[in-house]
C-alpha cells in the first residue's frame, strides 16, 4: 500500500505542478496577448493621430490659401477705392481751379466795369468843370 500511496502522492504532486505550470504559462500568454493588444492599440492610436494631423495640416493649408486670396482681394479692393478717391480728389481740385478761374475772371470783369464807370464819371466831372 505504501507504494500505491507514494504513486498517488507523486501523481498528485505532478498534477499540482502541471496545474501550476499551466497556470503560469496561461498567465504569461495572457500578459503577452495583453501587451500585444496594447501595442496594437498604441500603433492604431498613433496612426489615427498621424492621419488627423495630416487632415488638420491639409485643412490649415486650405484655410491659409483662402485667407491669402481673401486678403489679396481686400487689398485690391482697397487699392481700387484709393485710386477712385484720388481720381475724385483730382477732379474736385480741377473743378475748384476752374471755379477759381471763373471767379477771378468775373471779378476782373466787374472791377474793369467799375473802373470804366468811375473813369466815365471822372471824365464827365472834368468836362462839366471845364464848361463852367
Amino acid at each position: 500500500m505504501r507504494a500505491a500511496a507514494k504513486i498517488a502522492k507523486l501523481e498528485s504532486d505532478v498534477s499540482t505542478r502541471l496545474n501550476d505550470l499551466e497556470s503560469r504559462a496561461t498567465e504569461k500568454l495572457s500578459k503577452r496577448a495583453l501587451r500585444r493588444e496594447q501595442k496594437m492599440a498604441r500603433e492604431e492610436d498613433l496612426e489615427a493621430e498621424r492621419k488627423m494631423r495630416g487632415s488638420v495640416e491639409a485643412a490649415t493649408a486650405q484655410l491659409n490659401k483662402r485667407l491669402e486670396k481673401a486678403t489679396a482681394a481686400l487689398m485690391e479692393q482697397a487699392a481700387r477705392r484709393e485710386r477712385e478717391t484720388i481720381q475724385r480728389m483730382a477732379e474736385a481740385q480741377a473743378q475748384l481751379v476752374a471755379t477759381a478761374e471763373q471767379t477771378r475772371e468775373a471779378t476782373a470783369e466787374r472791377l474793369r466795369d467799375e473802373m470804366e464807370a468811375e473813369l466815365d464819371a471822372l471824365l464827365a466831372d472834368i468836362r462839366r468843370i471845364g464848361r463852367e
